[in-house]
């Protein structure tokens, strides 16, 4: 089994975010977080929580109240990126 890693996010938005703004910036993050790490993303998923399962304390310091907000949660499941180890093993010098 490769190596493999996740990331994950919980986001707060308020009611006139962009979402597909939203969700195609989460992604990129996850994928640059990921090539950073020498990984790719194999598995991406997103699913919006219910407010209402949310800890209270979280709208202690929001702006408006919890009930105004979606909340969505962002997993992506990356491993190593296969094509970039033997990208740079094929560039080292071999051992005289």
């Amino acid at each position: 089994m490769p190596y493999t890693r996740t990331y994950k996010a919980r986001l707060l938005v308020e009611p006139d975010t962009d979402l597909e703004q939203m969700r195609w910036l989460q992604r990129e993050s996850f994928q640059r977080r990921a090539a950073a790490d020498m990984l790719r993303i194999v598995d991406y998923t997103e699913t919006e929580i219910p407010t209402d399962e949310l800890n209270p304390a979280v709208a202690k310091d929001l702006p408006r109240p919890l009930e105004d907000y979606q909340c969505f949660e962002f997993i992506g499941v990356a491993e190593v990126d296969r094509d970039a180890v033997a990208a740079l093993t094929a560039e080292a010098p071999a051992d005289a």
